[in-house]
């Protein structure tokens, strides 16, 4: 016959399953945890835009902005650089332009090179960019604002005597543009750091010059290509592409106050 456990023994049973109830407990909570928290991942596009800084106490005039339309600009907290980037799904980061900049001494955080020279961009799971290149060098960088520089807007261009230009990029792909009298419609877009202006629409445009007007001074040509890069986010410039003439001139726009979005 079975004897009933003793008082000793059954406190080891309880025990015993307290144990393994804690167990199964912490088991569960530690599984939690690993599911709840990201891993480290590939950046994409739509995670890169705005601007991003060093920690303090890093200088915080150096950034790099990463703008729409594949466009960048930067800063090493006191000497200013652009180009274009675009990103893979698998993290791969390519950049053009950014190479050449002033060299003014100051409290430098080398953040343009890092960008310039970056071949990955992995985001953290603190939300920080980790910038590596092929060398194994790699900065770190916060998002301190995610607000994305676009061209859509208004802008206002060259001038001449009599007339100043205006022009709208709109986000559909179309632009309209006023010089003086005189009005101009198209299409655009930017890949690779190259404002693209599309063919010269089939209809008539309403072009009325004075005098002093010439389509010449007119600041964009249909059919054409122009390297396109942003100073800041209030103004970008233009150069004529391909550069045959080194002496081909930079178009410079200002932000208007009236955007049309």
């Amino acid at each position: 016959m079975n004897r009933p456990p003793s008082p000793l023994q059954h406190l080891r049973i309880l025990a015993l399953a307290a144990a393994a109830l804690c167990l199964a407990a912490c088991s569960a909570i530690d599984t939690a945890r690993v599911v709840d928290s990201p891993a480290s991942r590939p950046a994409s596009t739509s995670d890169l835009l705005g601007r991003w800084q060093a920690l303090k106490p890093a200088n915080q005039d150096a950034f790099v902005e990463f703008a729409e339309h594949g466009l960048w600009f930067a800063s090493d907290g006191c000497n200013r650089t652009d180009g274009h980037w675009k990103v893979s799904e698998d993290g791969n980061f390519e950049t053009g332009g950014g190479g050449a900049m002033t060299q003014v001494g100051c409290n430098n955080v080398d953040i343009p090179w890092s960008v310039h020279s970056a071949t990955s961009a992995i985001l953290e799971a603190d939300g920080s960019v980790v910038f590596s290149d092929d060398a194994g060098s790699e900065m770190t960088l916060v998002h301190t604002s995610t607000d994305a520089v676009s061209l859509v807007g208004r802008w206002a261009g060259p001038a001449s005597s009599t007339a100043v230009t205006l022009i709208d990029f709109k986000a559909d792909g179309t632009w309209a543009s006023t010089f003086g009298c005189s009005q101009y419609i198209g299409t655009w877009k930017i890949e690779s750091g190259l404002l693209s202006i599309g063919p010269e629409p089939a209809s008539d445009q309403p072009i009325c010059l004075d005098e002093a007007e010439s389509t010449e001074d007119f600041p964009f040509s249909y059919d054409t290509d122009f390297q396109v890069g942003l100073v800041d986010a209030n103004m970008f410039s233009v150069r004529q592409s391909p550069l045959l003439d080194p002496g081909t001139p930079t178009i410079t726009f200002v932000r208007a106050a009236e955007s049309s979005q």
